[in-house]
């Protein structure tokens, strides 16, 4: 379609949004809460399609020497968490879950590339963090997870997203992003010894490392279902209430589910 691409990494969801805030991203993958964040800060965006829904991508680790087995041990203890990532999602379900107020711990706010060494030095007690950072220090380093979202009943979604004015300038260009995710999907159910081998090689990491991360974070490419929307208005209350956003959102309004329908359709009548 003559559309050149320039692919950009980012540490964390939150600076997705500062990205697309100024003009320099168009489209992106990010976790549950870093949308929510964007959303209450009015970052022209919107979700196009799910990108994964599941209740294992997200957790808190500790070392393998760690004393700390419950969650009621972090009590008092020192948690490393990107602000306004999907693992303070996962870090305020926990400490709900155990009676623990966020006060009751000491939230250390790091950046992954910070909070790795943190964490292993042992600057810091816990780790909440995502994939494949979570596989990565349970291959390499023997890490425990502490918990996750499936104990906790905390299913979380990734989404594609797209800065509004780019959707609206080139809708074909968006519809054809989710068709070559799609295609690249199928390919990755039917060939995932081959699949590993690629992201393992192009990642420079252990295959074990990428088999994790694929199980943990089993992609989906569907439309934002009612489901989600609800679970995301929930975390979106839930913030609000502890202070992580300023202002009370309505999660549908964000979700524009128009490309990943036309892109499914394409498909299957291109591929039969």
């Amino acid at each position: 379609m003559g559309a050149k691409v320039n692919w950009i990494e980012f540490q964390s969801g939150p600076s997705y949004f500062e990205a697309i805030a100024s003009n320099r991203l168009d489209l992106g993958r990010v976790g549950d809460l870093p949308v929510i964040s964007g959303q209450a800060a009015d970052v022209p965006f919107k979700e196009i399609a799910a990108a994964s829904f599941g209740s294992k991508s997200n957790a808190i680790l500790v070392r393998k020497d760690s004393p700390l087995k419950t969650i009621q041990d972090l009590k008092g203890k020192k948690i490393a968490v990107a602000k306004a990532s999907s693992g303070q999602t996962v870090m305020y379900k926990a400490l709900e879950k155990a009676g623990l107020k966020p006060s009751d711990v000491q939230i250390i706010s790091l950046q992954p590339d910070e909070a790795q060494p943190a964490f292993e030095t042992g600057s810091v007690d816990a780790w909440a963090i995502w994939e494949p950072f979570m596989s990565t220090q349970k291959v390499i380093n023997g890490a425990r997870v502490l918990v996750d979202g499936e104990p906790l009943n905390l299913k979380s979604a990734g989404f594609q997203i797209v800065r509004t004015k780019f959707a609206e300038e080139h809708p074909d260009l968006v519809v054809r992003y989710l068709k070559v995710e799609e295609k690249t999907q199928q390919w990755q159910k039917q060939h995932l010894e081959e699949a590993i081998d690629v992201y393992a090689q192009l990642k420079k990491v252990d295959r074990e490392i990428i088999r994790q991360v694929i199980a943990n974070t089993e992609p989906t490419n569907m439309p934002i279902s009612d489901e989600i929307i609800k679970i995301q208005q929930e975390t979106a209350d839930s913030v609000l209430e502890q202070g992580a956003i300023k202002k009370k959102i309505d999660t549908s309004k964000v979700v524009d589910n128009q490309y990943i329908q036309k892109a499914l359709e394409q498909y299957k009548a291109e591929n039969p």
